[in-house]
């Protein structure tokens, strides 16, 4: 699907020029939220604790549009800006701060881990139902603000006559 998916990707960016790197980080963050959300709707409509598979697949199929919308542009960021005798570590700040997210997730997911064997999922998919309630309102309403933060820096680029990439 990353493959199909990130094809496609320069066909969308030709059909919407308009839709530059503010917007795309900004759209990548909501993307995953939704994608989040999906799966709280998939838990709070669980049938015996059971999630249907179709909630698991979009809410995958979200986070990877998200995930190459996001990722694409901060690498694309350092390769645009970046002093060549400063891109290598640019990018490895770039891949240090991907692994610090890595370990964040790590936390994150310790909230919600249940304890092996002693609880059913009937009895889990509580939990799990309010984590994707909550991480996906919160990552929601993130990139909503960056939407709106993406139009300001927008206006204002454009009065300054700087062309955003």
């Amino acid at each position: 699907m990353i493959i199909i998916m990130g094809l496609l990707l320069p066909k969308f960016y030709e059909r919407f020029p308009r839709f530059n790197i503010p917007y795309q980080f900004a759209v990548g963050v909501a993307l995953a939220g939704i994608g989040l959300l999906a799966m709280w709707y998939g838990c709070a409509h669980a049938h015996q604790g059971i999630v249907s598979g179709n909630y698991i697949v979009l809410t995958y199929f979200l986070i990877t549009i998200s995930e190459l919308f996001v990722s694409a542009v901060g690498l694309s960021m350092i390769g645009l800006y970046c002093d060549m005798r400063m891109i290598a570590f640019a990018m490895g700040a770039w891949y240090l701060a991907c692994a610090m997210s890595n370990v964040i997730s790590g936390q994150l997911a310790q909230l919600v881990a249940l304890p092996a064997g002693k609880v059913t999922a009937l009895e889990g998919i509580g939990l799990y139902t309010k984590y994707y309630l909550i991480m996906g309102g919160v990552t929601l309403v993130i990139g909503m603000v960056m939407f709106f933060i993406a139009i300001l820096v927008k206006k204002y680029m454009d009065s300054k006559q700087i062309k955003v990439a």
